[in-house]
């Protein structure tokens, strides 16, 4: 998604097609929290958060979330 996130509906979108794991990339640090509610809310479990450099250079350190639906 976008540094801003996704819009709305998406991840609901997503996890309505019932997907045993999610990989998201989060770019901005204040996605991260509404989102991850999002992904609890409809019965997913944040497996694990990564920081991960996807743009080595930049100022910017991006988030990979692991994201379960059992």
């Amino acid at each position: 998604p976008p540094r801003k996130g996704c819009a709305p509906g998406v991840l609901e979108t997503v996890i309505a097609r019932r997907p045993g794991r999610i990989l998201h990339m989060f770019c901005g640090a204040d996605e991260i929290v509404p989102a991850l509610q999002i992904y609890q809310a409809n019965g997913c479990t944040v497996e694990k958060l990564i920081p991960f450099d996807f743009f080595p250079g930049s100022m910017n350190i991006e988030m990979l979330a692991v994201i379960t639906k059992k």
